[in-house]
């Protein structure tokens, strides 16, 4: 008998490195996703990568196969540090050595350049750094959430400029159950 949940891929999970969020420590983490018969997790911290190479090898060693992201801050410019400046939150997926090393560019340029409170990013970074990642809306507002429940068509016509352009095909929305 083949595990429901060897068909689901978790793609937006804090570890213990996305601090005052994560509860899961990578260890325990990668032991039950090998109980439960997945055989690929995503590690997305907020915006950061710390955790990242604890968990490849450990994810490696137990034959899951490790997908490598971050929950990242985008705002409209990085170079703005005052209270006007909003952010949202946007989950990047490497596809591959070359879209991991691109998650390592976007992250070193949020803690270097872009940091306000957080780790941010803005939309040129995003766009240079692109190729090989997949994006997914985080915590889409309700009304788009509801969109994708009524009419696919009709969210991807709505479907934020920017993101379309430079992601085209390799974009997501999150959705989540709340009670």
């Amino acid at each position: 008998m083949v595990n429901d949940m060897s068909k689901f891929v978790h793609l937006h999970l804090h570890t213990e490195y996305s601090l005052l969020d994560g509860l899961c420590k990578i260890s325990p983490l990668i032991s039950y996703v090998k109980a439960s018969g997945m055989d690929a997790l995503a590690i997305t911290d907020h915006g950061t990568m710390y955790g990242v190479i604890e968990f490849y090898k450990k994810c490696k060693a137990e034959g899951i196969k490790p997908v490598i992201g971050v929950e990242g801050y985008i705002c409209r410019d990085l170079k703005v540090k005052d209270r006007t400046s909003k952010y949202n939150h946007i989950i990047l997926l490497a596809k591959n050595e070359v879209g991991y090393k691109n998650l390592m560019r976007i992250t070193s340029i949020a803690h270097i350049e872009g940091y306000y409170y957080k780790p941010r990013f803005d939309f040129e970074v995003l766009k240079k750094y692109s190729a090989l990642l997949h994006a997914d809306r985080a915590r889409s507002p309700k009304h788009l959430t509801m969109m994708v429940t009524m009419q696919v068509k009709r969210l991807l016509k709505n479907m934020p400029t920017f993101l379309k352009t430079i992601f085209i095909l390799n974009f997501s929305f999150e959705i989540t159950q709340k009670p």
